[in-house]
């Protein structure tokens, strides 16, 4: 369930804020630890939707080059 995982780090990271008043010392670097760890994962993400992007736009020529219909194999 991807609503269950979202809803697990969102609520890590309230608790790590409010962590912030009373142990900053702990709190503050696991904030920034774990704002390194999304950062990452939109940084993947947004590699892997350029890659299919741009592989759909260069498999389009070779698509509409194609002869109409495609004999079977």
């Amino acid at each position: 369930m991807p609503g269950c995982r979202r809803l697990r780090k969102d609520a890590g990271r309230v608790l790590l804020q409010v962590l912030t008043d009373f142990v900053p010392k702990v709190a503050y670097p696991l904030i920034g630890f774990t704002g390194f760890i999304e950062l990452t994962a939109l940084l993947w993400w947004g590699i892997e939707l350029w890659r299919t992007m741009n592989v759909a736009k260069t498999s389009r020529a070779k698509l509409l080059a194609a002869p109409s219909p495609l004999p079977a194999q």
